[in-house]
Order: C-alpha cells, then sequence, then structure tokens
C-alpha cells in the first residue's frame, strides 16, 4: 500500500467516525455497547482530523483543474449524453460472461458507500438552506424508504449482498476495499462533510441521480436474465424507478433555484457533476476490469477468499496526481503474479 493509498485510508476512517454505527449480536448486552462507545475514541478522532485537511487537498486541486476545464457545463446536454452512453462497464462484463460470482466483485467495492447509502448526503441538509435544501430532502426521504426500514436503499443491497452470501455488516471488507472504491467515498464525505461545498453538493446528486438510473436499470436487466430473483433486485429496480424524478428535482433546482447565487454557485454545481462522473466511471471501471482479470485468469468460479485479495490487483501509482491523468488502473505486478495472472494481457503490456 503506497502513501496515497494510506492516506485515503485514514481520511475514510475519520469520514465514517461521524456516522453512528449500531453493530448488536454480542451475548452480553453491555458488550454491544461497549464495542459502539469504542468507535469514538477522542484520542484516535483527534490523530485522524489532524491530517483530514491535507488529505483532503488531493480534491481540492481537482475542484481547480476541473473548473477550469468545464467553463461550458450544460446540465441538459450532460444528462442527455448519460442517457446514450454504452451499457454500465459492469453490467456490459456480467452479460458478456453470464457468471454471477463475477457479481460479488461490485458487491464488495460498492459496498462501502451503499451499505450506508445516503447518509453522507444527510450532511447536506442540515442547516438553514430555504428551499434548496428542502428539495435535497425530498430526496434523502426516498432514499431512507419514507421511514420504512425495510425499504431503505442500504437495506436493499444489505439483502442483495446476502443473496451472494457475502457479509453485509457494513465496513466488513473495510481492508481490502481497492483504491478506487475509497477514493469515491472520500470524495463524496470531502462534498458532504464541508458545508461550504453546498453547490458542488448539488451537482454531485445531479450527476448521480441521472447516471444511476440508467445503470442501476442495466444492472437490474442483467441480473434478471441471470436468474436472479425480483425480491433480490429490488434494490435496483426502485432506483430506476426513483432516480428519474429524482433527476427532475435536480434540473429544477439547475434551472430556477440557484440563479440567486449567481455564476460561481453554477461553476460549483457544474464542477461537482464531472468530478462525480470522473470518480464513478473510475470505480466502474476498475471492477469491470477485475472481473475481466478473473475471467481471464482461468478462475472458474469466484469464492469469498479470492475477493480479498483481488481488491489488491489494481492500485495507483505512488503520486496522488497520476491518479487523476493515468487510465482506469494501474497492475500491481506483486498481485498478478500472486494469482497467477501473468498471462493477462495487460501484463505483458506493462512487463
Amino acid at each position: 500500500m503506497n502513501e496515497f493509498h494510506s492516506s485515503q485510508l485514514e481520511l475514510s476512517k475519520w469520514y465514517v467516525s461521524n456516522y453512528v454505527v449500531l453493530v448488536g449480536g454480542a451475548q452480553n448486552e453491555d458488550d454491544n455497547y461497549k464495542r459502539f462507545v469504542s468507535q469514538y475514541d477522542r484520542c484516535e478522532l483527534e490523530k485522524l482530523f489532524i491530517k483530514k485537511h491535507e488529505h483532503e487537498e488531493f480534491f481540492r486541486r481537482h475542484y481547480n483543474k476541473i473548473t477550469q476545464d468545464n467553463a461550458e457545463f450544460n446540465l441538459n446536454r450532460e444528462i442527455e449524453e448519460i442517457s446514450k452512453s454504452d451499457c454500465d462497464p459492469v453490467a456490459k462484463t456480467l452479460l458478456k460472461h453470464k457468471r454471477l460470482d463475477l457479481y460479488k466483485v461490485y458487491l464488495i467495492q460498492a459496498s462501502m458507500d451503499l451499505l450506508a447509502e445516503a447518509s453522507a448526503s444527510g450532511f447536506g441538509c442540515l442547516g438553514v438552506g430555504g428551499e434548496l435544501q428542502t428539495d435535497l430532502f425530498r430526496i434523502l426521504v426516498d432514499e431512507f424508504g419514507c421511514g420504512n426500514y425495510s425499504e431503505k436503499h442500504s437495506t436493499l443491497y444489505a439483502v442483495l449482498m446476502e443473496k451472494f452470501d457475502l457479509d453485509s455488516s457494513y465496513l466488513h471488507y473495510l481492508k481490502h476495499f481497492s483504491i478506487d472504491a475509497i477514493v469515491f467515498h472520500n470524495f463524496v464525505h470531502f462534498l458532504f462533510q464541508n458545508r461550504r461545498n453546498f453547490f458542488l453538493q448539488l451537482g454531485f446528486l445531479a450527476c448521480a441521480e441521472s447516471s444511476y438510473r440508467k445503470s442501476t436499470h442495466e444492472h437490474n436487466e442483467a441480473l434478471k436474465e441471470l436468474g436472479v430473483e425480483n425480491k433480490y433486485r429490488k434494490y435496483h429496480s426502485e432506483h430506476a424507478h426513483i432516480d428519474i424524478f429524482h433527476t427532475e428535482i435536480m434540473q429544477d433546482i439547475y434551472e430556477n433555484k440557484i440563479k440567486e447565487f449567481g455564476d460561481l454557485a453554477k461553476q460549483d454545481f457544474a464542477a461537482g457533476f464531472k468530478m462525480t462522473e470522473f470518480y464513478g466511471k473510475r470505480l466502474a471501471d476498475s471492477i469491470s476490469n477485475a472481473m475481466e482479470c478473473i475471467v481471464e485468469a482461468g478462475m472458474k468460479s469466484f469464492s469469498n477468499d479470492m475477493i480479498i485479495d483481488s481488491a489488491l490487483i489494481f492500485e495507483p501509482s505512488d503520486e496522488d496526481d497520476d491518479y487523476l491523468i493515468s487510465g482506469s488502473f494501474i497492475v500491481n505486478k506483486k498481485q498478478l503474479e500472486k494469482h497467477n495472472l501473468c498471462d493477462y494481457p495487460l501484463y505483458k503490456v506493462l512487463y
């Protein structure tokens, strides 16, 4: 694990410390309480907080760069391009090989966000933000199941994970998340745990909702074709439906409700949209490439113990700036050799 990977992992721990995480299951009920409070050790949290600003500088640099590159942003055009884009790479790879076991790669890497779905966005609803915050809250009400625990999107995701015999405990796979999963998670929290990023948050939601209505539909159709029952596909089918309306909310916000804050607010909105698009594509591509790598290596089935190490196959270069300009992933030679993946075409190109 290089310095950039380590710093992003530290940053993720700080962000998560701002969640309430309740885990039961201990034989002694007092142990459940002790486990809960141990997550919030003051000394440990202070150590993480001291480096928070330093670790976040990566995202601030990216914001400066992407703002310069997107002066002519048009939201309707961006949404139209998403709707006409190629099939989501994970769904496409799943259908190509018709192997449900490969989907475990996606389920684990996406679980860092989706098992606590919309919790990060909840930070954007705090305070006195007028009608804009009310619109954001309308979206969150749906994400949280309108007060029905069984309908929470995070609950639906847990049901899907359990269908694949995966542990749905929050952050169970923390040590095994790829760098792309960690960076995407941190990017979302960088936006929502910093109040001055409010208009970037709106851009994030516009991109996330318009992209997710398409990709979740494609995931749902792929899983349906491979025989996954409807009750396990509800996470995707629900998003494919409700995110149509969420996209309309975000379009109304951009076109009608942020005018009074001027061009700088629209600039932040555009940056939030394009940064979300960048990190989301990075994550989807790296998961798809990991799935392909497993097939190329001749693995006939993908068990849970394989998943643990496979997350480490793809790592960034030593310099974090390279993360922004490199391809979807850089292959870690040691991990390839460990998994006998040296016949994978990319290995031959790089080494």
